[in-house]
């Protein structure tokens, strides 16, 4: 949340917004720092779980 208050200054106080914004972009994040960990030697740790989480999130939904 605090990298969306800072990128975000005029929306510090909508807490509502700020949500909705961090919502809509989680899994684009969490895509950028699978994939980057993905890109490393030996996958760097990223469990199973975590790559299908990439997968589907590319390619539709996924019922976790």
């Amino acid at each position: 949340m605090i990298l969306i208050k800072t990128t975000y200054p005029k929306f510090q106080k909508r807490i509502k917004w700020l949500q909705d914004k961090q919502n809509s972009t989680f899994i684009q994040w969490l895509r950028f720092k699978v994939e980057s960990k993905l890109n490393g030697k030996d996958n760097n740790g990223v469990s199973e779980n975590l790559r299908w989480l990439r997968y589907w999130s590319k390619h539709g939904s996924a019922i976790i």
